[in-house]
């Protein structure tokens, strides 16, 4: 099946959402630590989730499909380290805590499932020379 110009653009946008999320989302979880508890610092799992997600992004933009793996394991290891660190947070923040992990678990399932993802890292790649 041919992939029309819609569903390219449609993809696009999904994987520069995404990979947006993603990155904020990883920044998010680095910093937090540092601003609840300025004494446990940053931990090197966050630090290093976010320098790997920020590393393998333009890939993934490039329509790299090994990248695009790597990025949504990346996604669902954020995703279940925020879920499950979601009883350490305090009060309503649980449940925003919670919810940013579902966020990445949905963005990270979007850069593999969707078929406009496929369509636009196909076209992608044949961009490249």
């Amino acid at each position: 099946m041919q992939a029309t110009d819609a569903d390219i653009l449609t993809g696009w946008r999904i994987v520069v959402g995404a990979l947006g999320i993603l990155i904020l989302l990883n920044l998010l979880g680095a910093v937090l630590p540092l601003l609840t508890q300025p004494s446990a610092g940053m931990t090197e799992a966050s630090a290093g989730r976010l320098l790997l997600t920020a590393l393998l992004a333009w890939p993934v933009y490039r329509g790299k499909r090994h990248a695009q793996f790597e990025v949504a394991l990346l996604a669902a290891w954020a995703a279940a380290q925020m879920i499950f660190s979601a009883s350490d947070v305090a009060g309503s923040l649980r449940v925003l805590w919670g919810c940013a992990g579902l966020l990445s678990l949905s963005c990270g399932l979007a850069l593999v499932v969707l078929p406009q993802v496929g369509a636009y890292l196909e076209f992608a790649k044949a961009q490249e020379p």
